[in-house]
């Protein structure tokens, strides 16, 4: 869908790969990838510029790297806003949101005029989205008026961390599958639970 540059607002735990969905975006895209705190946006912005990809960083503070070079352009909402009411000329294919908890304050606000102002295809990322399917609503209806926005809900995530128990003379790695049934896993039990599968459990399980 993002190929298809479509509203998109994806939920899912941390560690289930959404910086990564984030970073697939600036591939063929002029990105503003906004923030809620100026740590997260130095953390964003350094793993972009990692990763070879030519990024601006803009904070309420500070700005580095504002050039017509920059395919990224990290922000904190309002550093954002304000940037973009100046810049309109800067030709944002996309917009990212990452991290949206606080909807009804603020920052939510100020997320609302960005889409209407800035008026591109959106993905918006969270691990703590309360209610999405009332946001999703929300957003067709008062903000990008006449436009679908798609919904992803992602309840599980493979986790790279494995975890061991000692049985007094060796250490045994605990797997998923000694939690769970073949029919618990195949069936919602266990995709509405919390588990998440380490490397090796999807390995093993071929997942």
């Amino acid at each position: 869908m993002i190929a298809q540059l479509t509203n998109i607002i994806i939920t899912a735990p941390t560690g289930a790969g959404k910086t990564l969905i984030a970073q697939y975006c600036a591939i063929k895209n002029i990105v503003l990838f906004v923030v809620p705190t100026a740590a997260l946006a130095y953390q964003v912005a350094a793993s972009f510029n990692h990763n070879g990809i030519r990024t601006a960083l803009i904070t309420d503070s500070e700005a580095y790297q504002l050039d017509s070079n920059a395919r990224v352009v990290v922000a904190t909402p309002r550093a954002a806003e304000n940037y973009y009411i100046v810049n309109k000329d800067i030709p944002f294919t996309y917009c990212v949101f990452d991290e949206i908890h606080g909807i009804n304050g603020p920052d939510g606000e100020c997320i609302e005029r960005l889409i209407k102002l800035i008026n591109v295809p959106f993905l918006i990322l969270s691990a703590t989205l309360k209610n999405p399917e009332q946001y999703k609503a929300h957003l067709e209806t008062n903000v990008c008026i006449g436009k679908t926005v798609h919904l992803e809900k992602v309840v599980m995530r493979r986790n790279e961390l494995q975890y061991y128990c000692y049985d007094s003379e060796n250490l045994k790695p605990i797997s998923i599958k000694n939690a769970y049934t073949a029919d618990d896993i195949i069936n919602d039990q266990f995709k509405s639970g919390s588990a998440s599968l380490t490397a090796r459990d999807a390995y093993e399980l071929g997942v």
